[in-house]
């Protein structure tokens, strides 16, 4: 994703001011968030609605990218805060009602079935 003049200059201010105390992509992502205006902060996907965990885009590599090239370091990203994007199974609306209805069923006729071996058995 190619970046606009107005949020490579808000970068370049945030290499400024960070200066290499953090080499922590997801600190270095909320303090440029922070100073960044409405429009430009919408550029930046929000947290996963479930897992709360923060979800990264294009534009997050792109501004690694130029992170990078500018400073000569290396930022890293700590997975364990990152949203899985290949595990996360978003389920339909009504999942949760049709599970438990199935469940009730399958107890009813398990329920019924036993009722009739025990006559049989009788």
């Amino acid at each position: 994703m190619d970046l606009n003049k107005d949020l490579i200059d808000y970068i370049d201010y945030t290499i400024l001011f960070i200066d290499g105390q953090s080499t922590d992509w997801l600190v270095i992502r909320k303090e440029l968030i922070k100073i960044l205006p409405p429009k430009l902060r919408s550029l930046f996907l929000r947290r996963h609605f479930s897992s709360k965990l923060t979800q990264l885009s294009d534009l997050d590599y792109s501004v690694i990218a130029h992170w990078e090239e500018k400073t000569s370091t290396r930022l890293f990203i700590d997975l364990t805060k990152i949203h899985p994007e290949q595990t996360w199974k978003k389920n339909p609306k009504g999942w949760g009602l049709k599970e438990i209805n199935r469940e009730r069923h399958e107890r009813a006729s398990n329920k019924k079935n036993s009722k009739e071996v025990d006559r049989r058995t009788s």
